[in-house]
């Protein structure tokens, strides 16, 4: 029974410090963007997330834009970043 109460211990301590591991590489990511724009609302933010990511390319700032929709009854997602031509996901056009 001890081997047991181990076990669960060491998975259970395991687990929370991956957790807090992850939890504070994605709070340091998350700072090193330096401007964050959300676009939230009833209807139409697809279209102003890309508008709005199309202007800031065109100004020449390198932008990630995420939007997801329902289409033909399954879900999508595309989140695209362009730099010098480059994409980081697929979905890029």
């Amino acid at each position: 029974m001890t081997f047991l109460y181990c076990v669960l211990l060491l998975g259970t301590g395991s687990l929370l410090l991956g957790g807090i591991l992850e939890q504070r590489r994605h709070y340091a990511r998350l700072h090193a963007i330096p401007h964050r724009v959300l676009v939230n609302g009833i209807r139409g933010k697809s279209s102003i997330t890309r508008l709005c990511a199309g202007a800031l390319r065109g100004g020449g700032v390198v932008t990630a834009a995420k939007t997801t929709w329902r289409r033909w009854g399954r879900r999508s997602t595309t989140w695209r970043a362009r730099s010098a031509g480059r994409c980081r996901w697929a979905g890029c056009a």
